[in-house]
């Protein structure tokens, strides 16, 4: 049922209220305004918006979704009696995929007007990866105690918690587990974790994961009365869902968790225990919630949240990607006895969809000089891959077919550059000063490999053979358009 069908229905019974509801101008009260989402996490934000009424009532929600077509409702807020002017409207969603776009609106039922009222779409992006600090280093604390199941039985405690530290920004959590005051099958419970943490992930997709991890022949350990359990290291324990405490100031990581299929091992089943024999069980079971707080090295709380996750983005799609190197900021190729310069540099690609996190540009190069002499680059089909994802800077690839790299040839001195991966560092940024707006990759690569393989009679090379002391430096500025050829703008996101 869509969400006009459902607030309809609990405003009013009558099916023919919704054409009316639909089609009712909304200039006059009431009125529905959608406002910039909150809290915006890896998986879950609050949806925000306003709705204005006179003396009136009814109920209001949200459609959000991938596209315009949204697809997923929100919860339903009641609007109670006797509202007047913009009634704020506040409702989290969670089980989003990280990284990604989405799209939302408020709608509104008026029990006065009878009618429903639709605000303005509306987009935000999910986080994705990396656990991120104000400052670093950072203690992270919680007083919660999510619950262990077992066959036969719950671990329940009355305190403990977890800490842990960031160093820096991280896509990994570990967090250090502390239990007192627990009961199990009834009885008393004691729990050892024998230096075993959990650790966190966050992952593509609607969920996040947890892992348990041990010293080499370790295992957490839980005796009640004559029954004991342990619990052995293992990975990929799901689902994990990463957020932000809604509210918060400062901001807190919250780790709702909804775990099935952890393995243990009922090792004691003596007098008295309601265990069913001894053996191993993979339907163990951790639910609950750990809002992590921050500490400074002060003593102060600090924020913690996520690292939006960057984009490669346009207007339009598909886009048609067409390069060259700022006029300013040239790129220029350094090797070990000089540097190759160009007059022209250019490049093209395409973004065939919204959200990419990789950027694949084809490069070509004219009136270059190397070494002080004419110089001439042959690309072979190789490309350049630059990479969103986290992280203030990222990676490029330098990608090529089987058997191909690149070539270099000045005189009689020549070098080649193969395919490689994970070159540091390039910043993207927006141009927003050009209309449309350009994105500008900002190169500033350390330790590329290049092979000298030719050093004739004049040429200036110390002799042949591999290095990994390059370098690859200079802006390039990209330009969008569309299937028209029409300018469009680009860039990135997060």
């Amino acid at each position: 049922m869509s969400l006009i069908r459902r607030i309809t229905a609990v405003g009013a019974t009558a099916v023919a209220l919704m054409a009316i509801a639909v089609a009712s101008a909304m200039a006059a009260p009431p009125a529905a305004k959608t406002v910039e989402a909150a809290y915006v996490g890896p998986h879950s934000a609050e949806l925000r918006g306003f709705v204005y009424l006179e003396n009136d009532s009814g109920v209001a929600g949200f459609e959000y979704g991938e596209t315009t077509a949204y697809g997923m409702e929100s919860d339903l807020q009641s609007l109670p009696k006797g509202s007047s002017g913009w009634v704020p409207v506040q409702v989290e969603v969670n089980g989003l995929k990280t990284g990604t776009t989405y799209h939302f609106r408020l709608g509104a039922w008026s029990n006065k007007w009878f009618k429903v009222v639709l605000g303005g779409d509306v987009t935000f992006t999910t986080a994705q990866t990396s656990f991120r600090a104000e400052t670093y280093p950072v203690s992270l604390g919680t007083s919660d105690v999510p619950e262990l199941g077992f066959e036969g039985g719950t671990l329940s405690c009355a305190g403990g918690g977890a800490s842990g530290e960031l160093s820096a920004e991280s896509d990994t959590l570990a967090l250090n587990p502390t239990f007192s005051g627990c009961t199990l099958f009834g009885l008393e419970a004691k729990l050892a974790t024998n230096g075993c943490s959990y650790e966190y992930t966050v992952e593509a997709g609607t969920s996040d994961t947890m892992d348990i991890a041990c010293p080499e022949g370790k295992a957490i350990a839980i005796n009640a009365g004559t029954c004991a359990i342990s619990i052995p290291a293992q990975t990929g324990l799901s689902a994990v869902e990463s957020g932000l405490e809604v509210g918060s100031d400062p901001r807190s990581v919250t780790l709702a968790l909804d775990i099935a299929g952890l393995t243990y091992t009922k090792t004691n089943d003596g007098f008295l225990c309601p265990l069913n024999g001894t053996g191993t069980k993979s339907d163990g079971t951790v639910a609950g919630e750990y809002s992590l707080d921050a500490i400074a090295g002060g003593g102060e709380q600090v924020d913690v949240d996520f690292r939006p996750s960057t984009t490669f983005q346009a207007d339009q799609y598909p886009a048609t990607l067409n390069a060259q190197q700022a006029a300013g900021d040239p790129l220029v190729l350094g090797v070990e006895e000089g540097t190759l310069t160009c007059s022209t540099a250019t490049a093209t690609g395409s973004l065939p969809s919204g959200a990419d996190q990789t950027l694949q540009l084809a490069p070509s190069f004219s009136g270059c000089v190397m070494l002080g002499r004419e110089a001439a680059v042959s690309m072979n089909g190789c490309t350049y891959q630059f990479h969103g994802g986290s992280g203030a800077t990222k990676p490029m690839d330098i990608l090529c077919p089987a058997g191909k790299e690149i070539t270099v040839s000045a005189g009689t001195c020549r070098i080649s550059i193969s395919a490689q991966t994970g070159l540091s560092a390039v910043e993207a940024s927006n141009d927003t000063a050009s209309k449309p707006q350009k994105l500008n990759l900002d190169i500033g690569v350390t330790g590329l490999t290049y092979t000298k393989t030719l050093d004739g009679l004049l040429c200036q090379f110390k002799g042949t053979g591999t290095k990994t002391d390059g370098t690859y430096a200079g802006t390039l500025s990209v330009s969008g358009a569309n299937a028209e050829s029409k300018a469009i703008g680009v860039g990135v996101s997060g």
